[in-house]
């Protein structure tokens, strides 16, 4: 059984929904920020709600936030960050175009001084988001780059990179360099199968690729945020999560080819795919093992 986007979209809300803070610093953050909220540093945290994982850089020399979720929870992040006397946003980042990541920019538009993207996720949101009486309620990019870029606040510096086309084809990594934090997007679903279709202009091949190229670029010590997790603590990561989601990758590719080399049919090949040849990596929905499995035979097809 093939998952859907809005499907996932709502399972992986519901397990999101629930990272919060804990100890004595949670009392006073969420008097102060609210629900959802996660702090990583004075400056930097998380926010979740629903939908992928929000980056958040707040200091005296401005605002910087990585993806938007959808348009209420938007709110709810700005009316947080509003508590930390935020008036705008300096710089509104998105990974990618899914609507996920990306509704919620019609909501802080009004407050961004810019929207930034890969020049490739922002015509695919207007492809695959807007059109006709969709574009209402888009609100694009208006800054776009293509491998790379950096914009500065004063006391921070966010370098922006486009490696190789990943879970989509505008897929791109926000490193915060003073802090040392870095938003992967979803170019990693932590501990669970990721959504995947070719039509979003990825590819499993050098989505390991990229992966390799964010493992060697990037410290040991440097902090990963995820849009999606299995497991609500685990949106905030190491180095070793980029490893086991190329790993994963690159063994669900070896076993489509394999049994293709074997002269097995597609429906052979995804119909008797077994969770339990990847190790760490779960099922969020039943039929996202056997719709990765199946995009992957279509890609090794198309590679011909």
């Amino acid at each position: 059984m093939s998952t859907t986007r809005k499907e996932f979209i709502k399972t992986s809300s519901f397990f999101l929904g629930g990272l919060l803070l804990g100890g004595a610093k949670f009392d006073f953050f969420q008097q102060n920020l609210g629900k959802g909220f996660r702090i990583i540093n004075d400056n930097i945290g998380i926010y979740t709600e629903k939908g992928g994982a929000i980056l958040w850089y707040v200091s005296k020399d401005g605002c910087a936030v990585v993806d938007a979720q959808f348009p209420d929870s938007a709110k709810n992040l700005f009316d947080g960050l509003k508590s930390k006397y935020v008036k705008k946003i300096d710089y509104l980042f998105n990974t990618h175009h899914h609507p996920d990541h990306t509704a919620g920019n019609f909501y802080l538009k009004d407050f961004a001084d810019k929207i930034i993207a890969n020049e490739n996720c922002a015509r695919l949101q207007k492809i695959k988001n807007g059109g006709g009486e969709k574009d209402k309620t888009q609100a694009y990019p208006d800054t776009t780059f293509q491998s790379q870029g950096i914009y500065g606040l004063v006391k921070e510096q966010i370098q922006a990179y486009h490696f190789y086309p990943a879970h989509t084809g505008g897929d791109s990594i926000y490193h915060f360099v003073n802090s040392n934090v870095v938003h992967m997007g979803d170019i990693v679903f932590n501990g669970f199968t990721p959504y995947f279709n070719l039509s979003d202009e990825g590819s499993l091949t050098t989505w390991i690729k990229c992966l390799e190229k964010a493992v060697s670029l990037f410290s040991n010590d440097t902090i990963f945020i995820f849009g999606h997790s299995a497991d609500p603590e685990k949106v905030i990561g190491k180095k070793e999560d980029l490893i086991k989601m190329s790993n994963y990758i690159s063994m669900l590719l070896d076993y489509v080819s394999k049994g293709k080399a074997a002269g097995k049919s597609k429906e052979e090949i995804c119909g008797a795919i077994d969770a339990a040849r990847f190790g760490n990596i779960a099922e969020l929905r039943p039929g996202m093992l056997k719709n990765n499995a199946e995009q992957a035979f279509e890609e090794l097809i198309r590679g011909k």
